[in-house]
């Protein structure tokens, strides 16, 4: 004897992502992609009677700066001919260059765009199956 069951619509796995997703979340680690090639600058300095030394910081890495470029270089106190503000001086051809990756920041940085880009999944995906259920609503009413 079989007992035939009423026709259910068919539920989507949980892991079959629908197009929209898939170009939601490519759009979104392209984004953070981009922000991680951008650079931030900083810069100090620390003078003393006969001169300063400057150090500006070059970090690359969203949220966090994981590669960091250090250019750092002296230069005269203002009153023996340096220059007024260090902040706008350019490094010389001998600046001494440092660079270094962080590693511990960039398994950090991973993992908060793992969580952004599984987030930005699961609302997208969300919001297709919610529309999708509403359509499949609007179909059923006579």
């Amino acid at each position: 004897m079989t007992v035939e069951q009423p026709d259910k619509p068919k539920k989507r796995p949980w892991f079959q992502f629908s197009l929209m997703t898939a170009i939601v979340v490519m759009l979104a680690a392209s984004g953070l992609l981009g922000l991680n090639f951008h650079e931030t600058h900083g810069g100090r300095g620390c003078c003393g009677s006969v001169g300063c030394t400057v150090t500006q910081d070059y970090m690359r890495g969203w949220p966090f700066g994981f590669i960091i470029r250090r250019t750092q270089w002296e230069i005269l106190n203002p009153s023996l001919g340096g220059p007024k503000d260090w902040a706008t001086c350019e490094p010389p051809s001998n600046a001494s260059h440092g660079n270094r990756i962080e590693y511990i920041v960039l398994v950090f940085d991973l993992m908060s765009w793992i969580v952004l880009l599984g987030t930005a999944a699961l609302i997208c995906e969300y919001l297709v199956r919610r529309h999708d259920r509403r359509r499949q609503q609007r179909e059923a009413k006579p």
